[in-house]
């Protein structure tokens, strides 16, 4: 009957399965022993109610890879791609057998030459540059936001003074002005601020303005602030970038 070695050290342990037909104990993906081109004795499957009683005469639980992202890289198509990648074990181990055949050449040259060998896999991992995500937009060939994802050659975060708005018929997102009585101060964001008491906005900007000379906000959102009554005026345009933000603040003008 076969039987199995073991060993407390790690050097006899991968000499023992090269120097004897005997079973070992090995983990793919790997290359220790990928030249020996082992057989894998295959077990029942995983029973864990019989693993608890410390009964193992199955298979023990895979174990899965984790793919892992460094997380300085907060770049969307980054994130896609390796969200995509897939390898299958056989592809994977074919490539780890290459290497343990060419050990004088450098990985990066076998990494490339697998590449321009299977471009049908990987085509499949790398993401549309003109599919956005969330805070994104679409822009066209001159580099400008639009709100036709027809026209769309790849995607930027939306910039100060507007939002990310959804398009659920495209699956895609656009960077829309911030509609008059609102802003947005920042770059990314996916809703725009309304303005406060006393100031006001047209559209698209990153702040709101102060009300003019003789008018004046009670409200937040507005685009236009409200008139004096007639013959009254604010006293200022602004006092310390704010301006009027009641009908208390107009008072009789001169003329």
């Amino acid at each position: 009957m076969p039987i199995a070695f073991g060993s407390y050290t790690w050097t006899p342990y991968t000499q023992i399965p090269t120097m004897h037909d005997v079973l070992f104990y090995w983990w793919v993906p790997d290359s220790q022993f990928v030249l020996n081109q082992p057989k894998r004795v295959m077990f029942p499957t995983t029973d864990p109610d019989q693993q608890r009683r410390l009964v193992f005469k199955t298979a023990p639980g895979g174990t899965t890879l984790w793919k892992l992202k460094n997380a300085a890289l907060d770049e969307p198509l980054i994130s896609r791609f390796l969200a995509s990648l897939s390898v299958s074990l056989p592809t994977l181990m074919a490539l780890v057998e290459r290497w343990a055949n060419n050990k004088t050449k450098d990985v990066r040259e076998l990494a490339c030459q697998w590449i321009h060998e299977n471009k049908a896999l990987w085509e499949g991992w790398v993401p549309d540059p003109k599919q956005c995500v969330i805070k994104q937009g679409v822009v066209d060939e001159t580099g400008s936001f639009t709100a036709n994802v027809s026209n769309a050659t790849m995607c930027e975060y939306c910039s100060e003074g507007r939002f990310s708005k959804a398009i659920p018929a495209a699956a895609n997102y656009v960077c829309e002005p911030c509609k008059a009585g609102t802003h947005q101060r920042s770059a990314a964001q996916t809703k725009c601020d309304a303005c406060e008491v006393g100031k006001f906005s047209l559209g698209g900007q990153r702040a709101c303005m102060p009300c003019q000379e003789g008018r004046y906000s009670d409200t937040e959102g507005l685009s236009e602030c409200k008139k004096c009554p007639k013959n009254m005026t604010t006293l200022k345009k602004s006092v310390f970038g704010e301006g009027a933000k009641n009908i208390g603040h107009c008072t009789c003008s001169s003329n």
